[in-house]
């Protein structure tokens, strides 16, 4: 892995430096493991005598102080 990122770094010529990195794409694809540590996915239920809450993107709370009880 390392020689073919050295090769595509110092190769002058597009198409074979593609070549090479192409060679090192499907070296990655095929030999490193990801294992996803979560999941992101966002989900709210909230009774309907609830008003003003409001789910943020990234997860946090800070849409609470506003939340009030009909």
């Amino acid at each position: 892995m390392d020689k073919l990122l050295e090769q595509g770094f110092t190769e002058r010529d597009q198409v074979k430096r593609k070549q090479i990195y192409d060679k090192v794409q499907k070296l990655i694809a095929e030999e490193f493991i990801v294992i996803p540590l979560w999941h992101d996915e966002e989900l709210s239920i909230v009774q309907t005598n609830i008003k003003n809450y409001k789910m943020r993107a990234n997860g946090d709370f800070l849409s609470l102080p506003s939340v009030k009880k009909k």
